[in-house]
């Protein structure tokens, strides 16, 4: 078989949840001197990582390195991911580095993980420090990054904090959604401050209520 038809039936094992003869495919494919390309490689580090194999989906992204398939974007913000959900933030960091010195700088998505997964262990200095970074380096932050950080504040009890960043967030331009809203006026009301959830209340830009106590 030719490298394509490889890929193929590597993607076709990988869509059925046969990753064991994935894997066996690829290592056949590396015994005839051949090599997965890069989404190949980073189709079955996901699925390994959706298993809870995350060290065998880190090992084979340094073989993937090794046999001269340059991971993407997509590849790092994968395992990013799992490793930020697995509390693993040194290793997110780590990888992080190595993303940005191979030429992946300023990748937002890649920003929002970490910023999520240190919300998660309650690290907002870091957190807040990393929204830093991305406007030192002219990237814009969007919704997703305030609310992120909106949220880790409110679950810390930091809901002024919480407060300064959507006000921060509209003096950017950006729109609140739905959830920034809810996020912030929840947070007022477990500490008990019914002054300024009538406040924020009264700014909602529509109707509907939906916030989840």
């Amino acid at each position: 078989m030719d490298p394509h038809t490889y890929n193929a039936l590597i993607h076709g094992l990988c869509e059925v949840g046969q990753l064991e003869e994935a894997i066996g495919m690829i290592q056949e494919m590396l015994c005839r001197g051949l090599n997965p390309n890069v989404v190949t490689y980073t189709g079955v580090i996901g699925r390994l990582c959706k298993e809870g194999r995350v060290d065998e989906a880190l090992r084979l992204f340094d073989m993937m390195i090794q046999k001269g398939a340059g991971p993407n974007e997509f590849t790092y913000c994968t395992l990013l991911n799992w490793l930020c959900k697995g509390g693993r933030l040194e290793e997110a960091i780590g990888l992080f580095c190595q993303m940005e010195e191979r030429g992946f700088s300023n990748n937002l998505v890649a920003y929002n993980i970490l910023i999520c997964g240190f919300c998660k262990m309650g690290n907002m200095d870091k957190a807040r420090k990393l929204l830093q970074e991305i406007r030192r380096k002219g990237t814009k932050p969007v919704v997703i990054t305030y609310y992120t950080l909106m949220d880790g504040y409110c679950k810390i009890g930091n809901i002024e904090a919480a407060q300064d960043l959507l006000c921060d967030m509209e003096r950017q331009g950006l729109r609140p959604n739905v959830v920034s809203y809810n996020t912030l006026i929840s947070g007022f009301c477990k500490v008990g401050d019914l002054k300024h959830v009538q406040i924020w209340w009264k700014k909602w830009p529509i109707k509907e209520w939906s916030l989840m106590l």
